[in-house]
């Protein structure tokens, strides 16, 4: 057996062990939340939690023993993952069964019978594993008294200081190709439409980060007057592509597409880009087997206003061409050509190559990476060189220095580190070695993150909530250490992966914090291995009638073919806790597959299918008791059964297109919610009973309010961080103090009106609040005045707003901590600023305000303002605030769209 051999096994060992370390975290999860639910386990509640203190002694096992694939039980582990899945599902089932809303006393006895019998099968066998006792010849007293300290030792500092990913030495390299890329669409060339191609490295990174600065250039913006973004996924598949098309480049109803033909779908990009100078990036075209360039060049016209089709791939092209487009030149490497427009070549694509990195670049990259502006210690430079060297692919050396910034910095672990990479020499083997250093509590974590489409920009909220609905969040309630909420010791475990440079963050919050993410296509397809060989996840992509590895997973991500799936009678598993699905024809499933679908998927606790809109929807969604986690986009006219409201377990019930008048009294009932989205307005039930409560929500949205209807919100749900309202009057100051008593709140929204009355004593929102955004509502002065003294309010959004007199006065010191501004669709026609007004303003937004016809002269004296966008402006503002910003280099971001000058794209 080969070094290397020998290294994959090892690895192979550790993988086994982890999976049975996550299965046993899962179930101890669950059975915590049973033993919680009062009444739910008659007479077997000391079994239950003899099982549960057997299981947190496996998982200390688990976690310390490091020699657990030796001795007289090298099947250990796998005997401890299959008990815990075993255990699982019988809890499950059982369980299952005596909550559906048609069983008799008689048969729901015997169901209990039956879960005694079950569960007296678990413990014999958590005996026939130990011989009675967990005695593995290791000492766990001395280490860990049980997996509640392991836990504990595993949490992170509660100290967060957000890095941002992309180094500034790998954005150097990219922004001399950036103005090359950026010159060639708008200045060099022909007014005929053309063809850019960028090519890269084979992890295709450095191409796609090109690209989308390219593609989201200022100038760009403004030349453009169409742009659209398209992946062309590996199974690839025409006409999802043309949907993804008309996403990004037109307004049309989505039933109108669904049911179009190809040739249809073609025919309306055509009709929409027709006359209009148009960017269309087609983001790794020629990876994919089957991109076939004749299949879509009919969707676009070849219009003489200077637009363009930008491409990127891994190899440069040799015949790209089609005859109609004009030829231009062909360059290897553009920075490296003498003479880069250079007649001697007559191609019809202009390509740009990136190519690998120097020596020099790698090291640099790989040092700020680690070290930023420290010095690197001379006894780690000579092996932190021979890696850099051996990275010529920016991704691979950015994650294998992401790996060594986040351990120990010595020279034992770098040499080793060293040995290592020598054993596996290839990049596609590096993969194993950067599995393999992720820290125990991130892999389960990690491995998600392939439920998602390929660059899927990926909301961290929603990841978040899916991350605790499926129990991989490791969270101790009332640590010594600090008290946090599980969403912020899973914002920790991303943290972790940020810094270990396995996601892209593509935008932040106000704070710093990751707001949505990126996956890049080499970490992807690592995640995808190991989470294949770990049976963790599967994907289904249409490609063939079963999922790729496992035909009978746990979890299931559907990326494409959504109604192939589910009219295959060979996907039923009973199984199965996880379903996700981002097919673009899911609207087009049946109300009979659905239902199906929900009968087979009985176990389920993650149902996240709501990226898409669904067409129909089966009442069979109410037998599913065990959801946690419930995303669904029904269409108009669908309706969701208020049975969901009785589902105990639910954590997020995330339905913003559906719309309840009012909620059913079981809402009270459910003390695991988390976050409730709704459509608007809905009303929460009248309740007089003091145990009608929601200790643990934290989003409400949206919801609302009338003079006969007073539900005390601060009451009913004290620990809401977020809350949004529809059409709220406040009639009184009791209305008030019942509603915003809220200690956590932190963002709130107001939609459809918002009035409160004149009264003596001033009006007060909690002095948490960050973020407000009011949308349809008619600010009155006393509404202004009270967000102004907010002292920590940061984003102020106004959108479809009017103001007495169709004036908006800020008073003098107002807004202190503001950063962010934003007004949108709004017939404001004067706005003043007082002295000291917006004294931290980082961001002013103005968009769709063809009124206002010129901004404060005293905004120009807001030191801190550096980035100022102006969307559909009034010609006569849009020319003013070209004048006025001339010399004022300190704003780092000017975007005024359409262009005040004939700049202005067709």
């Amino acid at each position: 057996m080969t070094s290397s051999s020998q290294y994959e096994t090892s690895s192979s060992q550790n993988q086994r062990k982890q999976v049975a370390q996550i299965s046993v975290m899962i179930l101890l999860h669950n059975l915590r939340q049973l033993l919680a639910k009062q009444n739910n386990l008659p007479g077997l509640d000391d079994e239950v939690r003899w099982i549960y203190s057997q299981f947190e002694l496996m998982l200390g096992f688990l976690t310390y023993n490091e020699e657990i694939d030796g001795g007289r039980r090298p099947f250990l582990v796998d005997e401890i993952r299959d008990l815990a899945h075993e255990a699982e599902d019988v809890l499950d089932t059982t369980l299952y069964s005596t909550e559906l809303p048609d069983i008799d006393h008689t048969a729901k006895l015997q169901l209990q019978l039956l879960l005694r019998k079950d569960i007296e099968g678990i413990i014999d066998k958590i005996g026939g594993i130990s011989g009675g006792r967990f005695d593995y010849d290791y000492d766990y007293d001395s280490r860990c008294e049980n997996a509640e300290q392991v836990l504990k030792q595993r949490l992170p500092p509660r100290t967060r200081s957000w890095v941002v990913e992309e180094d500034e030495t790998v954005d150097h390299r990219l922004k001399d190709r950036q103005r090359v890329v950026v010159d060639r669409l708008i200045n060099g060339g022909s007014r005929e439409m053309e063809v850019i191609e960028i090519y890269g490295d084979d992890t295709g990174t450095d191409m796609t980060s090109l690209a989308k600065k390219v593609y989201n250039d200022v100038s760009v913006k403004n030349y453009f007057r169409s742009r659209g973004w398209v992946l062309v996924s590996d199974n690839y598949q025409l006409r999802n592509l043309l949907l993804s098309i008309l996403t990004d480049v037109m307004v049309i109803i989505e039933e109108e597409i669904q049911n179009m033909e190809e040739w249809e779908l073609k025919q309306q990009i055509f009709k929409q880009l027709t006359g209009k100078r148009y960017l269309i990036v087609f983001d790794q075209a020629l990876m994919s087997t089957g991109w076939d360039w004749d299949e879509l060049k009919d969707a676009f016209p070849k219009n003489k206003v200077g637009s363009r089709i930008l491409l990127t791939t891994f190899f440069p092209l040799v015949n790209c061409g089609d005859t109609d487009f004009l030829p231009l030149n062909f360059i290897h490497d553009v920075l490296d050509q003498d003479d880069p427009y250079s007649e001697s070549r007559n191609y019809s694509c202009f390509e740009v190559g990136i190519g690998y990195l120097s020596k020099e670049e790698s090291w640099e990259i790989f040092f700020k990476k680690i070290f930023g502006d420290k010095k690197c210690p001379e006894e780690l430079e000579h092996f932190g060189r021979i890696l850099a060297d051996r990275n010529p692919w920016t991704t691979v050396l950015v994650m294998v220095a992401g790996i060594l910034r986040a351990g120990e910095k010595t020279v034992f672990r770098w040499s080793n580190m060293v040995d290592q990479y020598d054993l596996l020499r290839y990049s596609a083997n590096i993969s194993i070695l950067c599995y393999h250093e992720i820290p125990q509590h991130l892999k389960p974590c990690f491995l998600y993150l392939c439920v998602f489409p390929e660059n899927m920009e990926i909301s961290v909220k929603q990841l978040i909530q899916l991350w605790i609905a499926e129990g991989l969040i490791q969270w101790v309630e009332n640590t010594n250490t600090y008290k946090c909420s599980m969403e912020d010791v899973a914002e920790d475990y991303l943290e972790g992966l940020i810094g270990l440079s396995l996601i892209q963050v593509t935008k932040r919050r106000s704070d710093g914090g990751p707001k949505s993410f990126r996956v890049n296509n080499y970490v992807r397809d690592m995640c995808f291995r190991w989470s294949r060989e770990e049976n963790f996840l599967e994907a289904y992509t249409g490609r063939d009638n079963s999922t790729q590895g496992n035909p009978k997973p746990r979890r299931l991500s559907i990326l494409n073919d959504c109604r192939g799936y589910i009219s295959n009678p060979n996907t039923c598993n009973s199984l199965l806790r996880s379903f996700s699905c981002f097919s673009n024809d899911i609207r087009g499933v049946s109300e009979e597959s659905w239902e199906s679908l929900f009968k087979q998927f009985s176990l389920l606790r993650v149902l996240n299918v709501g990226e898409k809109e669904v067409g129909k929807l089966s009442e069979a969604i109410e037998e599913l008791f065990h959801l946690r986690y419930l995303r669904v986009k029904p269409a108009k006219n669908i309706r969701v059964p208020k049975s969901i409201f009785k589902f105990w377990n639910l954590q997020t019930i995330d339905l913003r297109t559906t719309r309840f008048p009012k909620l059913p009294e079981g809402i009270w009932k459910m003390q695991q919610l988390r976050h409730l989205y709704l459509d608007g307005p809905s009303r929460l039930p009248k309740t007089k009973s003091i145990e009608d409560w929601l200790p643990n929500l934290q989003t409400l949205s949206y919801i609302s309010n009338d003079s006969n209807h007073d539900i005390h919100i601060s009451e009913k749900a004290p620990n809401l961080r977020k809350l949004g309202l529809y059409g709220y009057h406040c009639f009184s100051m009791r209305e008030q103090d019942v509603t915003f008593n809220l200690p956590h709140l932190r963002s709130l929204k107001f939609v459809e009106e918002c009035t409160f009355e004149d009264f003596e004593e001033p009006i007060k929102l909690p002095a948490t609040v960050t973020k407000i955004t009011v949308k349809r509502v008619h600010l009155q002065p006393n509404i202004i005045k009270m967000f102004e003294e907010l002292p920590n309010l940061q984003i102020l959004k106004l959108l479809q707003t009017s103001f007495d007199d169709d004036e908006l006065v800020f008073g003098e010191g107002s807004f202190s901590q503001l950063q962010l501004l934003k007004f949108e669709d709004s017939n404001i026609v004067t706005w003043k600023l007082e002295k000291g007004a917006l004294p931290n303003l980082h961001r002013l937004v103005i968009s769709k305000c063809p009124l206002l016809k010129e901004l404060p002269v005293e905004l120009w004296e807001v030191n801190t303002l550096q980035e100022l966008e102006l969307f559909w402006a009034s010609p006569t503002l849009a020319n003013k605030l070209a004048e006025d910003l001339k010399g004022k280099e300190e704003l780092k971001l000017v975007n005024i769209y359409p262009p005040p000058s004939n700049t202005r794209g067709t």
